[in-house]
């Protein structure tokens, strides 16, 4: 006669609950890449005679809710709260280009996320936005980074679910009223 071992009432261990999840957060981004990708996607297209553009600056950033709520000149840009302790925001100017970097702080190091262009003659065409009254809108373009070689483990992990905020960005831009999704 064989002993069978007593399953019931035994908890699932917690590391691969939480293994689990992030197996599932990062399906999620896969898939929700290949959707995003799947679009026909058109050239992102550069006026490199266009003038400055209005500068990008960050302001004040604060907690509504579960969200983090950055105000930027072009408009808020949100992301969950549950990676405010992790995520950063820079803006760059460039003359007739700027952006707003995010980042992760990953292991005491910052890793490059994905980087939002306006006017910017890099990455995938994510759609245009009405920066200043008159002038024609530019191009939104999306820089997406890949992990660095040094990331592993639960530090891979994070970068993915840090780097899957980039759907709550763009959806936050659209929620500003002054910018078109790609179609």
């Amino acid at each position: 006669m064989t002993k069978r071992k007593n399953t019931r009432g035994k908890r699932p261990n917690k590391k691969r609950l939480l293994i689990a999840g992030c197996v599932v957060g990062v399906v999620a981004l896969i898939v929700a890449a290949c959707v995003f990708l799947g679009r026909d996607q058109k050239p992102a297209v550069y006026d490199p005679d266009r003038g400055p553009l209005k500068e990008l600056t960050i302001g004040a950033s604060e907690r509504q809710g579960e969200t983090m709520v950055v105000d930027t000149s072009y408009g808020e840009v949100k992301y969950p709260y549950a990676f405010s302790d992790l995520i950063g925001v820079e803006a760059l100017n460039q003359g007739n280009q700027t952006a707003l970097t995010f980042t992760a702080r990953i292991n005491g190091q910052a890793e490059n996320l994905y980087s939002i262009w306006f006017n910017g003659t890099d990455g995938l065409a994510a759609g245009s936005m009405d920066l200043q009254d008159g002038e024609a809108p530019v191009t939104v373009t999306l820089v997406i980074y890949s992990p660095g070689a040094h990331l592993s483990g639960d530090y891979l992990t994070t970068f993915y679910a840090t780097q899957e905020t980039v759907n709550d960005v763009l959806s936050s831009l659209k929620e500003n009223g002054n910018y078109t999704p790609a179609e």
